[in-house]
């Protein structure tokens, strides 16, 4: 009867440390959502996000984003891939030190833009909440009908 005492109170102690440990998980991922959440809408709308973003970057990143730099990478987009249309969260990979998010967009086709783009979003774990280090968008190339069947 000890033997299943125990072995019960085994299985109900790793039931709750898992679980707390996915509760702290879920909790830092949805901060990294919001803050690359901030600065999609940033590079994709008009309007003046500076302030918002700002408080998302670690201050090594702060020193190099600026106003005009992020206007300019606003203009980069609207230029390089269109309207956005949709974004998901494709993967999340986690490190030691950091954190990070990639998300597939989807932009409105037209002459001359490409449709998918690539959002990197790099967290450090080093503060009491997460902050971006790093992030980027890239295009992501989409094979021709024919290619595909070569």
């Amino acid at each position: 009867m000890k033997k299943l005492f125990l072995y019960l109170l085994m299985l109900a102690t790793i039931a709750v440390s898992s679980t707390s440990f996915a509760a702290t998980n879920a909790e830092v991922l949805g901060a990294q959502e919001k803050a690359a959440e901030k600065v999609v809408t940033a590079l994709t709308t008009d309007g003046n996000y500076y302030n918002s973003v700002m408080s998302a970057l670690t201050k090594k990143l702060q020193d190099k984003v600026t106003d005009e730099s992020l206007k300019q990478m606003r203009k980069k987009v609207a230029t390089n891939f269109g309207t956005m249309k949709e974004i998901k969260l494709v993967a999340v990979e986690k490190f030691d030190q950091a954190d990070r998010l990639t998300y597939l967009a989807g932009f409105l086709p037209e002459k001359g833009q490409v449709k998918l783009a690539r959002f990197v979003f790099v967290f450090t774990k080093a503060a009491d909440k997460p902050l971006l280090t790093e992030f980027g968008v890239t295009q992501v190339a989409i094979p021709k009908e024919g290619a595909a069947a070569k």
